[in-house]
């Protein structure tokens, strides 16, 4: 976009010239297209790209070649030992930066500098990708592939992560937590027993074995919560050494145990104070510090399908069927009343994909 006409840049030879042409759209002009500016340049071979910010072109020919259109001045070449490069040169949206992809499966990065371009970053990929493009707004590169999509970042590595999370990584549910300073992430599989903590402030890496069948995890401030689908338990562990701190059992109501996998398993509120949970046609609220239920929602449904605190902890979101019918219900919550359910408004659902949006 340049101001609010579209431009492209296209390259083409005429005889044993090369020739970079600027063309704008104009949909009231007869012809559509008008030429901007063109540049003659020293032939190149290769997929093409443009930056219109630097005035600088790529191309690929297994080797890649960065020049100055407005004087053909060559401002890198470089080919790979043992590899090829096999995507476009992709320019960031400041032309800052160019990237290209090698056959290797890593993404290279060259810095543009007053002397010509200089590598700076090369980025492996955790999973197989086909391929990516810059973020308009940050120097991140989201790349993708047949089943994944990653986003990566030239100045952060996450080191390598084990094949025995990768391998699960699309066949199975995975759960995500981040720490609220960003410095940490934790990643565990939807029913095991593994968490994975990744430290972003450098290349550190640990597991934590919890012996439970894991159904949601969270983080509050240096403290890991996870709950227990199984065994009806909610335990933690500390962030950083990984050791346990608390671990308790028996979530009761009138005596008896509410067994959470009946259902729709437990979540976790966005400060770990309070566990929601279905059973029997019904939405339980369970706070953790007085062990005891606050309040139950009585649906009329036949199953719970899904849960979740909205993100500022004030409403709980839960699906109920009906035969196949859906229904969305938005509850208020308000912990100092009895019952703590406030308002309560139910929406009905076209079919399961209206979850998308709403969630």
């Amino acid at each position: 976009m340049h101001e609010e006409s579209v431009q492209f840049a296209i390259s083409f030879k005429t005889g044993q010239e090369l020739v970079i042409g600027i063309q704008e759209l104009q949909p009231t002009s007869d012809p559509l297209l008008h030429v901007v500016k063109s540049f003659p340049v020293l032939p190149q071979d290769g997929i093409f790209s443009y930056s219109p910010f630097s005035f600088h072109a790529s191309f690929v020919t297994g080797g890649i070649v960065i020049l100055d259109v407005r004087d053909s001045k060559v401002l890198l070449q470089s080919r790979e030992a043992g590899a090829y490069y096999k995507s476009a040169g992709t320019f960031s949206h400041d032309g800052h930066f160019c990237a290209c992809g090698t056959s290797a499966g890593e993404i290279c990065i060259w810095e543009n500098t007053a002397t010509g371009y200089v590598p700076t970053s090369r980025l492996r990929p955790h999973l197989s990708w086909s391929g990516f493009s810059w973020s308009p707004t940050s120097i991140s590169i989201m790349c993708w592939g047949e089943r994944v999509i990653q986003l990566l970042h030239p100045n952060k590595y996450l080191g390598y992560i084990s094949p025995n999370l990768t391998k699960h990584s699309i066949h199975t549910s995975r759960l995500v937590a981040y720490s609220a300073d960003w410095s940490h992430i934790i990643i565990a599989q939807h029913g095991g027993g593994n968490i994975t903590v990744l430290d972003l402030s450098g290349t550190t890496q640990q597991s934590i074995d919890t012996n439970m069948e894991i159904e949601d995890i969270k983080i509050v401030d240096d403290t890991i919560f996870v709950v227990d689908r199984s065994r009806n338990r909610l335990s933690s562990w500390h962030l950083i050494t990984g050791g346990q701190v608390n671990n308790t059992c028996g979530v009761k109501r009138e005596n008896r145990v509410l067994q959470f996998h009946m259902q729709e398993s437990p979540k976790l509120s966005n400060n770990c104070s309070q566990v929601a949970f279905a059973w029997c046609g019904a939405v339980f609220l369970y706070d953790v510090q007085a062990q005891a239920v606050l309040g139950d929602l009585v649906t009329g449904g036949f199953q719970v399908v899904y849960i979740q605190f909205s993100p500022d902890g004030s409403q709980l979101w839960f699906i109920v069927q009906f035969h196949e019918d859906y229904k969305y219900y938005c509850v208020e919550l308000d912990g100092a009343k009895d019952p703590c359910f406030g308002n309560v408004s139910i929406k009905d659902l076209e079919d399961e994909w209206s979850l998308d949006s709403l969630f």
